[in-house]
């Protein structure tokens, strides 16, 4: 998986993770500001585990539904469908081990952090 993939990847899933739909969900909101130790300290081997499956299993949701919304022309429909991958990915990010929070602050940090960045490469090549 190249660097530009893992970015759109992560751009994608966190856009999603933090729309609207998930905070009338959840009154503490995934479009906040990241307040988790994942923000503010260097990430673990088991936190970058826990993220890594959580990007691949977001990965492979946001292709399905892409794929998908691409014969939408409903607005209604590719709404539904949005709202339906959002759920998905926020299910498989918590089975994963990790919390939407804490994913979306490693996804930002990625961008940043050249370290981070190639520690989920390597696990993302070794699972």
């Amino acid at each position: 998986m190249t660097f530009k993939q893992i970015a759109t990847t992560t751009f994608f899933s966190a856009l999603l993770l933090s729309a609207p739909a998930a905070m009338a969900q959840d009154p503490q909101g995934y479009g906040q500001p990241p307040q988790s130790a994942a923000a503010a300290q260097p990430a673990d081997d088991a936190t970058v585990t826990s993220f890594a499956e959580a990007m691949g299993e977001v990965q492979v949701i946001q292709q399905k539904f892409s794929e998908q919304l691409q014969g939408v022309e409903d607005n209604d429909k590719a709404r539904e469908l949005q709202m339906k991958a959002q759920e998905e990915m926020v299910t498989a990010v918590e089975a994963s081990g990790i919390s939407v929070q804490d994913y979306n602050a490693l996804a930002s940090r990625m961008d940043q952090d050249p370290a981070l960045r190639e520690k989920v490469e390597k696990k993302l090549q070794s699972m």
